[in-house]
């Protein structure tokens, strides 16, 4: 008995970048016009900030981090309300952090309904702080 080959196709609308098979599998291709082989961990930057523009002018190999610089740069960069997840608004965050040393992390978290973490982040300057800079302690 032979064994069934798998089918790949290309991706409706995401043509040379992913493919199908007909057993439900998905795969990415690579890049196109940068390394063949991918660096351990790096990801595909898009250095004008169009993802739609796979020249090899546009694209090179690095780090998380140098992608979000390179976000921030472009004007591609989704923080705050912005944020597709974003759960508060700035006046929001900013109110949290007026609450500091006033109520509990997991008060403050439930009168907003988000976590005591998402709290503790905001008064600590890991979130938000394009918001609240002016009032860390």
């Amino acid at each position: 008995m032979s064994e069934r080959v798998e089918q790949w196709r290309a991706v409706v609308g995401f043509e040379g970048l992913y493919e199908v098979s007909d057993l439900g599998s998905v795969r990415s291709l690579p890049r196109r016009g940068v390394a063949a082989a991918r660096p351990n961990g790096a990801v595909c930057r898009h250095l004008n900030g169009d993802p739609a523009k796979n020249c090899v002018e546009n694209l090179a190999w690095g780090t998380r981090l140098e992608n979000s610089r390179d976000a921030q740069i472009h004007g591609t960069w989704q923080h705050g309300e912005g944020h597709h997840n974003a759960k508060l608004t700035a006046v929001q965050a900013q109110a949290i952090m007026h609450l500091r040393g006033k109520m509990s992390a997991s008060a403050i978290g439930e009168a907003f309904g988000v976590a005591a973490m998402t709290v503790h982040d905001i008064h600590r300057g890991r979130t938000w702080r394009h918001e609240t800079s002016g009032e860390l302690a």
